[in-house]
């Protein structure tokens, strides 16, 4: 963060490189019989660089990205992000991802209830389950929070239930088959 503020110059040098390395993967995935990517922006968002920031060292490179994979029919892009959410979200609707994911909801200060609401019509959502629920709960404690997140995502469509982040290595089968079978009961609209 510092280095954004005390050598832009040098900053804005060293993204143009790594920037030249990302459209090589783009690339490589367009070519790929893939249907669905990923773009980490978690760099970016997990550090929490507010709106000014993020417009100026990050919107370039996902509407640049958006761009790419929406040129070739077929092809679907999603941005990987953690941390506060809400003062970025419509920079990054903005760029046309198809998917943003992972709106930890130990991190990000915005509801999925209101995610779903203020971008559903533009965007899919994804993520919110709670690790912390996966590692430390009960397998009825993970049906719960699989239906937290139904609940308050699925109307409408466009929401694929998935972890805040990860699946904890300590997260056993019956906790993550508690969650299947949540979905299977409860995740159409």
């Amino acid at each position: 963060m510092d280095d954004l503020h005390d050598c832009p110059d040098l900053v804005r040098e060293v993204q143009q490189t790594v920037m030249r390395g990302y459209r090589k993967r783009i690339q490589a995935f367009l070519d790929s019989p893939c249907e669905a990517g990923f773009y980490d922006i978690c760099w970016a968002t997990g550090s929490n660089l507010g709106p000014e920031l993020f417009e100026e060292w990050v919107a370039e490179e996902i509407q640049q990205v958006c761009g790419m994979v929406r040129a070739v029919p077929g092809k679907l892009v999603s941005f990987y992000t953690l941390g506060k959410m809400r003062a970025i979200l419509p920079i990054l609707v903005e760029a046309r991802p198809h998917m943003i994911a992972t709106f930890d909801i130990n991190e990000c200060d915005i509801p999925l209830r209101e995610v779903k609401q203020l971008y559903g019509d533009r965007i899919a959502v994804m993520g919110n389950l709670d690790c912390v629920v996966l590692a430390r709960g009960t397998a009825d404690d993970c049906r719960r929070e699989a239906r937290r997140c139904l609940d308050e995502a699925k109307e409408g469509g466009g929401y694929i239930l998935g972890t805040a982040d990860e699946v904890p290595a300590d997260t056993t089968l019956e906790k993550l088959q508690a969650v299947v079978d949540t979905v299977a009961e409860h995740g159409r609209y």
